[in-house]
């Protein structure tokens, strides 16, 4: 079987004042794709210029070698290239840890509730993760530690969140989670 030659990158971007301004990790074939694919994912962004004003301001390190996001380098999905999360530093604490702000930015992650089969669970699908890309163990636990009055389940392509006692419901607790974990790529609309 062939294996993917894909790799796992963190990019530091620098604000234009030289400050860090967040993280974001790429999956891709070497440290100048990783420049390359960050550089034109943060040009698309409406404000991306703030995050990063020169693509010479972009630090690049091995996702494996990072000593703040080692403990992802298992989880993500390589088979596909791209752009798989991005952090965000709070602006001058440069102490503080980053905050997710986007998982899986290409696609939107889906929260549902009472779907057939599930009437009484919260189900998510999430953005990137299918049948042969399990969605991490990692997120899944840290989902867990933010909703202790539910039970939150990895099924390898999907999360199921149950409420306790069984089928007890409170969106906005849910979806705030979600949110934190996965970034704001989420559509709720089947809630």
């Amino acid at each position: 079987m062939l294996q993917s030659l894909n790799q796992p990158f963190v990019v530091l971007h620098r604000s234009p004042d030289g400050q860090g301004s967040g993280y974001t990790i790429v999956v891709t074939s070497s440290r100048r794709m990783a420049r390359m694919l960050v550089w034109q994912y943060l040009s698309q962004k409406p404000f991306g210029y703030a995050q990063c004003s020169n693509s010479n301001l972009l630090e690049i390190e091995s996702l494996e070698e990072s000593s703040l996001f080692s403990d992802l380098y298992w989880s993500l999905p390589l088979q596909t290239s791209g752009i798989k999360c991005e952090y965000q530093l709070p602006p001058g604490d440069s102490e503080a840890a980053p905050s997710m702000v986007a998982y899986m930015p290409e696609a939107k992650s889906f929260l549902m509730f009472g779907a057939g089969g599930h009437e009484r669970e919260y189900v998510l699908n999430v953005a990137g993760h299918s049948l042969d890309e399990y969605i991490p163990q990692l997120l899944s636990k840290k989902l867990q530690s933010l909703l202790p009055g539910f039970s939150v389940d990895n099924r390898g392509s999907r999360i199921e969140i149950v409420g306790k006692p069984y089928g007890s419901r409170d969106d906005d607790t849910v979806t705030a989670a979600v949110k934190t974990v996965f970034g704001n790529n989420l559509d709720c609309s089947s809630l």
